[in-house]
């Protein structure tokens, strides 16, 4: 949806820098894609294995909170 255009309110997204880690979540909030830097971020939190499969509720962070937020907010 990003590269076709398509993503509701990406306007008002600032540019990503070099630090930024992006994660892509599906509804079921499932890991589908994890940038190079959001895997070294997540690395550092502990997290060795693929993020891609997983659940946000498996990652011990509040992701899965912030990602309910956003979702309602669609």
């Amino acid at each position: 949806m990003l590269l076709l255009g398509e993503l509701k309110g990406a306007e008002g997204l600032t540019e990503f820098t070099e630090y930024d880690g992006i994660l892509v979540i599906d509804r079921q909030r499932v890991i589908r894609y994890a940038s190079g830097i959001a895997t070294e971020h997540y690395r550092r939190l502990g997290y060795q294995d693929s993020l891609v499969g997983r659940t946000l509720a498996t990652l011990d962070t509040d992701d899965h909170t912030l990602f309910g937020h956003v979702s309602r907010s669609l």
